[in-house]
């Protein structure tokens, strides 16, 4: 019976060639498929560790020199400065809003592009996204990042040192057997060692909702006059109780023409549910 059926394969091996090809093309195009799917599906059911809900970005810019409302005395770098902080304090303190912070370009959830250090402790390192926000801002609470031993959202404002708040898995690479509370950590700039003392440890944080979570870690900073307005922006988190379509109508209508500080001026306002679809499809 055995040597009949082996005879009938070798006979029909032209044939039987075939079908194995077009099984091994078949597999392998599924796979191509089915991979990267399950990949995204997988990234996806991972928890982001952060909330959008009611966060907005708020984009400023600035007059060009030739337009009628450009005022050459505002035309500095330390005036520009002063002129979105102030427009940044208006902000925080407009009704509805609980909580603000300045970020820079690629340096909040979501964001178009990343910008990435190389964190140390002695021996150890480990490549970390860098977020950097504005020193006496709420980036925590805007987003809702918890501290991983209490649960509660961290106070991420710091303006008397240099500390850096570390996502899990990061603290993880860099304090495999201790505690990294307090610790100092630096990461290189050109020649020089710059050092930060972790004030906390937050949960896993996931960039964006494809993907895998980043080792981050998170620096409340004073930015470099050039980067306002042009690198920086504003985000926001409004109040759970506050109606959504509302609030945007009456920041458009009241808040915004106040905006209008020095040579700078409200350009957009964006709800951070649009980033997200946009980053999911980009």
């Amino acid at each position: 019976m055995v040597q009949n059926i082996l005879k009938q394969i070798w006979n029909k091996r032209r044939s039987n060639g075939w079908i194995l090809v077009e099984l091994i093309l078949v597999t392998y195009f599924m796979w191509i498929v089915i991979d990267p799917v399950y990949v995204l599906l997988s990234n996806r059911a991972i928890p982001q560790r952060y909330d959008i809900q009611n966060v907005f970005r708020l984009n400023m810019a600035e007059y060009a020199e030739n337009h009628s409302k450009y005022n050459e005395a505002f035309a500095t770098d330390s005036l520009r400065k002063i002129s979105f902080l102030h427009i940044y304090q208006l902000v925080k303190q407009y009704p509805g809003i609980e909580a603000a912070v300045v970020t820079l370009d690629s340096q909040y959830p979501l964001s178009p592009s990343t910008n990435s250090t190389t964190m140390q402790y002695d021996t150890l390192k480990a490549g970390a996204l860098q977020m950097n926000y504005y020193k006496d801002g709420e980036f925590f609470k805007v987003f809702r990042i918890k501290d991983i031993s209490s649960g509660e959202i961290p106070d991420s404002r710091n303006e008397l040192d240099r500390v850096v708040y570390l996502a899990d898995n990061l603290s993880g690479k860099l304090f495999p057997e201790e505690n990294a509370i307090n610790k100092n950590v630096f990461r290189k700039r050109k020649n020089d060692s710059i050092y930060y003392r972790v004030a906390g440890i937050v949960s896993n944080f996931k960039f964006r909702s494809t993907e895998q979570p980043y080792a981050a870690a998170f620096y409340p900073s004073i930015f470099k006059l050039e980067d306002l307005p042009w690198g920086a922006q504003i985000c926001f988190r409004i109040r759970d109780d506050v109606s959504k379509a509302a609030f945007i109508e009456k920041f458009k209508q009241e808040l915004a023409p106040q905006l209008a500080i020095g040579n700078l001026y409200f350009l957009q306002l964006t709800d951070f549910e649009m980033i997200l679809k946009k980053s999911e499809f980009s």
